[in-house]
């Protein structure tokens, strides 16, 4: 039995991932290079937990939900490109702008709920992107990189965050549970 692998993330909507699908074809028939990710899998991630124990797996979706009822919905929009570690990058990505201080706070919530059942937390601080490419070896990420930096999509809104139970090894994703998010906006309530 493959242990409970699981994470929380964020699905930005069909319209969104279409129009950065769109961006993306030049640049991917231009750099078959880099292992592309699926707009499938494409997410955002809040907070990776790994490995997690039965109890934990159990627990961790009340402790989600909490977090969820602090958060309003989110406007967002995919912006720009970037390549990470600085040196020798091995991922491609696209950043985001909008709604960025509840976003961040609401990935220090869910690592935060994490924690508190003694998962481990991020080694880094949360950096709002989706993953677009990865190589094996270090590669020169820095002309698609390039091509993407202009990047400037449509603004959309989510209400809600996801944690997902992947299959690794083996590929897929399982949705296990789905958190609105229901605070009112700042101002608000």
């Amino acid at each position: 039995m493959l242990p409970t692998r699981l994470y929380a993330a964020l699905r930005p909507p069909d319209a969104a991932l279409a129009e950065l699908d769109a961006a993306l074809r030049p640049v991917r028939a231009a750099h078959p290079g880099p292992r592309w990710t699926a707009r499938a899998s494409w997410h955002l991630t809040l907070a990776f937990y790994g490995d997690v124990p039965d109890e934990a797996a159990a627990a961790l979706p009340a402790l989600l939900a909490e977090a969820a009822s602090d958060t309003p919905p989110l406007r967002l929009a995919f912006t720009g490109s970037g390549s990470f570690p600085a040196r020798n990058p091995r991922v491609l990505w696209t950043g985001l702008h909008g709604d960025l201080a509840p976003l961040t706070s609401l990935a220090g919530a869910c690592a935060d709920a994490g924690s508190r059942l003694g998962l481990p937390t991020p080694d880094r601080p949360f950096q709002p992107h989706l993953t677009l490419a990865r190589t094996r070896t270090p590669g020169d990420l820095t002309t698609p990189a390039a091509l993407l930096h202009p990047l400037t999509g449509t603004p959309w809104t989510t209400a809600a965050f996801t944690l997902v139970h992947s299959h690794f090894p083996h590929p897929g994703t399982t949705p296990l549970h789905t958190f609105p998010l229901t605070a009112p906006p700042d101002g608000e309530g």
